[in-house]
């Protein structure tokens, strides 16, 4: 709005600078106003009256401003430090303030000049950079999903592999989920192929910090335990239990450890937890996945012989009797 010839008509260039930085600051451009040197219109305001507004911030900077040296030195360092505090917004408006303080100087700024630095400050932008950059991006995330999905596969490949998931795979979906169930105060959180750890009284098993193990192994159930828990009236599965070691530090320098056992059931459930032994675990889960031919024919008979003592008639469906007499 006709800045040059307004810094024309001033005197000094302590008066200019007075100006341009009051022109800066103002969100407004230049102000309306009589000008420091009397007269009408539109024109350069005093630092004090800051063209009729309260603005403390301009008239005490600008009182700053009185003893400035008349050299161009002088001035780059002032408007160095306005950048700095002004930021970079302020940008483009010093630079033309630079321009008009510094064009009787030995180092004048020409329009070009002024021109070719403000497009330096513009953000770069490149149609074909910016589409290679998220095309890279893409891949990058891509290929670390990729080695994620690998890492939590790996150990289930190689379940897999040692027949850890049955012969027809059937136990592999109970990999990934996880049961709790509360004994004595205490929660339970068995996770099958995983950990097992329990939580504090209160609290959830999810948020405890007891670690009773790590996945290792199926085990077989020997004979003679196989015996004890019959005369208990339990049937662990065939494939056997699952051994959980490597858990907390339980004092002596022993660690914890569990067993899990899995016996016929409707629902996929964790039981009971106990402790037999100082930081030795054993906990029982219901599931579909230890139902056998075998042990249904033999729970079926155990129902027909308490039926005949209770003289009350037992009647498989006709899909149970299917079920029995297919074969192994």
């Amino acid at each position: 709005r006709g800045i040059s010839g307004n810094l024309g008509e001033s005197r000094g260039i302590s008066h200019r600078l007075h100006f341009s930085v009051a022109w800066a600051l103002s969100p407004l451009g230049l102000c309306k106003g009589p000008r420091a040197g009397g007269g009408g219109g539109g024109g350069v305001c005093d630092a004090a009256g800051a063209c009729g507004h309260a603005r403390e911030h301009e008239a005490a900077l600008l009182q700053l401003l009185e003893p400035l040296p008349e050299d161009g030195g002088a001035l780059r360092a002032v408007l160095r430090v306005l950048h700095a505090e002004l930021g970079a917004g302020a940008t483009s408006a010093l630079a033309q303030a630079a321009r008009e303080l510094l064009a009787e100087t030995e180092s004048p700024l020409d329009d070009a000049a002024v021109a070719a630095a403000l497009e330096l400050l513009e953000p770069f932008r490149h149609d074909e950079a910016e589409a290679a950059r998220a095309a890279h991006k893409a891949a990058v995330e891509a290929v670390q999903e990729a080695s994620e999905a690998e890492r939590q596969l790996a150990p289930k490949e190689a379940i897999a592999a040692s027949g850890g998931y049955g012969a027809g795979l059937e136990w592999r979906q109970l990999h990934g989920r996880c049961f709790e169930a509360e004994d004595r105060g205490f929660t339970y959180k068995a996770c099958p192929f995983q950990e097992m750890r329990q939580g504090s009284p209160g609290g959830r098993a999810s948020r405890q910090q007891t670690l009773l193990g790590n996945f290792t192994r199926w085990e077989p159930v020997s004979g003679e335990r196989a015996s004890q828990l019959a005369r208990a009236g339990r049937t662990p599965s065939e494939l056997g239990t699952m051994r959980f070691e490597g858990g907390a530090a339980c004092g002596g320098g022993a660690v914890r450890r569990a067993t899990l056992y899995f016996e016929c059931g409707e629902q996929d459930a964790l039981l009971e937890v106990t402790e037999p032994e100082t930081c030795v675990y054993e906990a029982w889960m219901s599931t579909p996945l230890a139902c056998s031919l075998a042990l249904l024919r033999e729970k079926v008979a155990t129902l027909e012989e308490a039926s005949a003592a209770a003289s009350l008639e037992f009647r498989p469906s006709d899909e149970l009797r299917a079920l029995l007499a297919a074969p192994e």
